[in-house]
Formats: structure tokens, sequence, C-alpha cells
């Protein structure tokens, strides 16, 4: 045994000492403990060393060699009968041997790799025998060939398709236009309007290129119009009606709107508020709230508004759960309040209180304060004393019948008053003499509604909730109970709901599926063709209209399954 130091170069520009002990082997053997010295990294898979520190790379070669000879132990240890009966345990593992494997042994990929010819759609081919019957027996034809119609189509009998078939076809342009019987018409429109649904134009262009019949441009104007799946999939326009008028409340308190605000940060274990604004006078009220449920929402807004301003005549919330409660509800008619609601996703419509929304949020935000609670009532006498331009006074003055004083202000001493019986029936008689300023309208936009909107028996819904990926923009289509002109009334899913006029469109339907519920399903979505009509539709609205509502203790109204009750 001995020791002997080795200087290497392994192309690497770099000079490696390795030392190695001489031992009673046939080779020697390098340790992993070398590489790690010097930074080398061994990639096996390609043969090679690569220098962690120059990141340079020597190319090497594998070889198997015989390494039976090395005496890894004694004779007399317990591990050489093991090692004399499996001697490959302290052989070289070979890298260069590459697995393959057949493609028909591996069952997954071959079976991704063969799909079914079945779940390929392809357009339907037309049968041009078929189709050459259907011309001896089409009557528009016959007129043509006969001469007793005038028309610009210069028909000749033609060898169309594999094999051949004779058909008439048209020649007056550069290409060959096969003349389509009225039994084929729709179907050939349907293939090659489907395919990537174009618009009327496209599609037209599309058929005419291809085939020709008389009125053809009609037909497919109509047919492109009326697809079902180019409407719930493509805007065109929206609608955008005219801003709606309120009617002027005779007085203070009268007419209040109310809203929820949150979640908001935290601040003093409060993280909601209950809204409020009188329509008459602009009053504010803001409420901080724990929680937001119907019992919380209710009795706030009783000890803090109604206990102060009286019961109001009516009361304007969007449709909440809060608000849709039946506790919301029993309050409303104890008080002798008529309530109204807003329709679904459209928050113009309590506007009044959700523009508060926005100077509330952007006064808390401008104060820079977390806890939001202590700069609240701050922030409400600012808005209380400032100065309206369409009431041509300030909140306070319209309730209070003075301006209010703020903190800073110069205040003197006041003169005795006259008698406060005089004092107070002059008051009186001022606040009788005011009247309600006439709604202004500080935002314009461009009107557009669709004329077919007072005639049509159907219509199509936007979808303003958050959307998946490749959600169509619309669902329906819906059928319409009655309209205004503001608020529809459609029948969706087995109830009428009522919907505002710029969330919808007209929905143009082929007079076969008028009468047919279309379920606006977007996982169960069928195509809807004249072919192709679903028949258990009405089995399924008879079904889901036959099930009783029940109210639930929350006040929600549910339909239960008959078959579980």
């Amino acid at each position: 045994y001995g020791q002997q130091l080795v200087t290497l170069d392994l192309g690497l520009r770099r000079v490696f000492k390795w030392p190695f002990i001489i031992a009673a082997v046939s080779q020697p053997i390098i340790g992993a403990d070398f590489l790690r010295h010097y930074g080398l990294l061994v990639d096996i898979r390609h043969g090679r060393l690569v220098d962690s520190l120059t990141k340079l790379q020597a190319q090497g070669t594998v070889q198997q060699g015989n390494n039976s000879a090395i005496k890894a132990v004694n004779g007399n240890t317990k591990f050489h009968r093991l090692l004399a009966e499996f001697p490959s345990l302290v052989e070289a593992v070979s890298t260069s041997r590459k697995l393959k494997h057949e493609g028909s042994e591996n069952v997954v990929a071959d079976a991704l790799s063969r799909i079914h010819i079945s779940t390929i759609n392809t357009p339907s081919v037309v049968d041009f025998n078929k189709m050459a019957r259907e011309q001896l027996k089409d009557s528009q034809l016959q007129d043509i060939l006969a001469g007793s119609c005038p028309t610009s189509l210069v028909l000749q009998p033609l060898p169309v398709g594999q094999p051949p078939v004779t058909l008439h076809c048209d020649v007056s342009m550069d290409r060959i236009r096969p003349f389509v019987p009225k039994m084929f018409r729709r179907k050939i429109f349907n293939n090659l309007h489907t395919l990537s649904h174009p618009g009327v134009r496209a599609s037209l262009k599309m058929v005419a290129e291809r085939y020709v019949w008389p009125s053809m441009r009609q037909d497919v104007v109509l047919w492109a119009r009326t697809c079902l799946q180019c409407q719930r999939a493509k805007v065109s326009r929206h609608t955008r009606s005219e801003i709606g008028k309120f009617e002027l409340p005779s007085s203070r308190f009268e007419h209040v709107h109310i809203d929820l605000v949150g979640p908001l940060p935290p601040s003093e274990g409060f993280r909601y508020c209950l809204t409020c604004v009188d329509r008459f006078s602009k009053w504010p009220e803001a409420f901080p709230l724990v929680e937001i449920s119907a019992e919380a929402v209710a009795n706030t807004f009783y000890t803090g508004w109604i206990s102060r301003f009286s019961p109001p005549l009516r009361l304007k919330t969007d449709q909440g759960t809060q608000f849709e409660a039946s506790l919301f509800d029993a309050l409303s008619k104890f008080l002798g309040t008529e309530k109204r609601h807003t329709t679904p996703y459209h928050p113009a419509a309590n506007g009044q209180v959700e523009r508060f929304h926005r100077q509330l949020k952007a006064a808390i935000m401008a104060h820079g304060n977390a806890q939001w609670t202590t700069v609240l009532p701050t922030i409400l006498m600012g808005f209380r004393a400032t100065w309206k331009e369409d009431l041509q006074a300030t909140t306070a003055e319209m309730i209070y019948g003075a301006p209010i004083r703020l903190p800073g202000e110069f205040l003197c001493p006041s003169k005795p008053s006259a008698d406060p019986v005089t004092f107070v029936g002059r008051l009186r008689e001022t606040m009788q003499r005011l009247s309600p300023p006439t709604t202004q309208h500080h935002g314009h936009h461009t009107i557009f509604v669709s004329k077919d909107l007072a005639t049509c028996s159907h219509v199509f819904l936007r979808t303003d909730s958050l959307k998946k990926g490749l959600q169509p923009p619309y669902e329906g289509n819906y059928k319409v109970v009655s309209r205004t002109e503001k608020v529809f009334r459609i029948l969706r899913h087995g109830k009428e709901v009522s919907v505002n006029i710029d969330k919808l469109k007209p929905a143009y339907i082929p007079k076969e599926l008028e009468d047919i519920p279309v379920e606006a399903d977007v996982k169960k979505r069928v195509s809807l063709q004249p072919e192709e009509v679903p028949d258990s539709g009405h089995e399924k609205q008879r079904e889901s209209s036959s099930r009783q509502e029940t109210p639930t203790r929350s006040g929600r109204r549910v339909r239960f399954n008959p078959k579980y009750s």
C-alpha cells in the first residue's frame, strides 16, 4: 500500500491534484470525494463532466469493465459469501443503455392516440343522388327550365360529386353552383353556417359561392338572423335606454333609499355600514354594523332612522337577502311602508344611495385613518353642511331650517327670538312652501333601444355576474310575460322575474320554435335547429312550476323535491 499524487488535465482549463491510495485492485477507483472537492458534476445521461466553477464541459466515454478482481472485503467477513453469490452488487453501473418501449405496450398512450371517429364532429355530406331526385319534383326549377319564370341563372345538367351525379347547375359565374331544392336548403345552410357561425353577410357569401336557389338572399338572412347560438354568444349592441325618473316626494322623509356597504376593514369590531338617504332633502345617514343579518339590519334601521324621522311612505332597496327576508317584510307592513326593490344587477335604480357610497368611501380614504368608525361622524357632518346645487341649499337647511355650526366657526351671541309660538308658526309655513327640486341627470350616454323589443315574444338576458371562461354573454331565450317602458317581466326557469330593459335584447326565433321553452343552462346547452327540438321541455317546465314554494327561517323561498318530502 502507498499514496500517489497525480496531476490531471481534464480539458477544463484547471489543474486537478488527484491523491489516491494504491490497493490490490486491477483498476483505480475515482470516488465521490474527489468530484465534490473540485466541484465537478457528472452528467451520466450525456457521459460528460461539468465544471461548476467555469461552466466548462469535458466529454468522456463510458466503458464497461470487469471489476470482479476488486477485493472489497476480507474473506473472513460475513459479507464474503453474499458478494461471491451476487457479484453484480460491486459491478459498475452501465449508463449507455437506453430503454425503449413499443407503443402498443403503453396502454394509455395507445388509447389516447387513437381517438374514435365518432368523437369528431364533421359537417354532414349532401346526398347528391337524393338531391337529383328532388330536382325533378321541384316546381321552381321546372318553371325556370320551361322559361315561364324569368331569371338570370344559366342552368345546365352537369355531373357533380363522386361518383358523378347529373344535377342542374348554374354556370353564369366562374364556378359551378348546383340548384338546391326546397328540401335541402336549410340543411345546406346549417352545414356551412355551423362551421364558425359567421355573420349574415359572410354566411350569405359562403352559401352563394357554392349553391343557388330563388330567394336565397332572403332565406339566408332570415336563418342567420334567427340562429340561437349566434344570438346567445355574440354582442351586436347593448341596450341603453333613457334614464328613468322617480316620482317626486311631497315632503321630507317620504321616500328613503337604503343599502349596505362592506365588508370594510375591521374598526372597533364593525365591518359593515347601513346607509340611508332621504330623497327629498338628501339627508345622509350611515350606521356601523357588526353583521348584516336581517335582524341586525332591521333593528338598526328602526332605532337609527325610524325612531328619529318617522316611518317613510316608500322604501327603496336592492334585492339583498337582508331586505327580501320575511322579517323585513313584516317590519314594512307594521310601519305601513311600501317596500320597493330594484331589478337584479341594476344598481342605477337605487342611484341616490349608490352615489352616496362613492362620496363616503372617498372621504374615509382621504382621512387615511384605518379606524373609519372614529371619523364617520365627522364625515357625515361635513356632508350635511355641504351646498347642494340642485337644492340651492345645504342638507341641514332642508331639515333644520338653518345652517349647522361647524367646528372652528366664529360664534356670536344670538339675539333673543320672538315668541316661540310665532317662530314655530313661521317655520311651519316656510317648510310647507318647500317643493322638491326636479331630478337632474348629471351624466349623459348614447341611447339605443331596439325597436323589436316592443313587439318580440322572447328576449335574451345579459349575464352581468362574474362569468367563467368562454361563457356566453347572454342566456335564454326567455318568454316575455309583460313589459313597460323600463321593466320586463320574463318567464325564467318557470318563475316570473322583473328585469331592466338595459339587460335585454330581442330574440329572433324561427316560427317553429316560438312555443318551445329553452333552458339557458350553459352546462347543458343543446343545439336548437328546426330538426332538433327537445321533447321534454314542457315536462320540465310543468314539473318545476307544480312545486310549491316554502319560506325558510331566513326568508328565502325554496322548492323542495316532492320525492324527498
